[in-house]
């Protein structure tokens, strides 16, 4: 199956390279994570949204989710992160903003 430049690159980019040929299903839930991510990124963006992208993954996936988006922002994209799990937040923010029922209720610069 043909692939193209820029979805084998994000795939690679994600740490998902050996699998260009696998279907999603045949991926775990980490890897699923990393595949949208891979998906995310073979567009280019210049801003990438994520919504809860550590929601329900192991400490080790949350280590290296912040070692992807950590090396994301180096590469100069911009990453704006909705999350619960604060030690991803803490791995990579650098600017943080606490919402309850809508409203600020916190917020802090690195």
């Amino acid at each position: 199956m043909g692939h193209a430049p820029d979805a084998l690159a994000a795939l690679d980019r994600v740490g998902l390279a050996w699998a260009s040929e696998l279907a999603a299903e045949k991926l775990d839930a980490a890897d699923r994570r990393r595949l949208m991510l891979a998906s995310a990124l073979a567009a280019r963006p210049r801003v990438l949204l994520l919504d809860e992208p550590a929601a329900g993954a192991a400490p080790d996936d949350v280590e290296r989710l912040a070692a992807l988006l950590t090396g994301l922002r180096a590469d100069g994209l911009a990453v704006l992160v909705v999350e619960h799990n604060l030690r991803l937040v803490t791995l990579v923010a650098d600017r943080t903003i606490a919402l309850e029922a809508g409203h600020v209720v916190a917020e802090t610069s690195a």
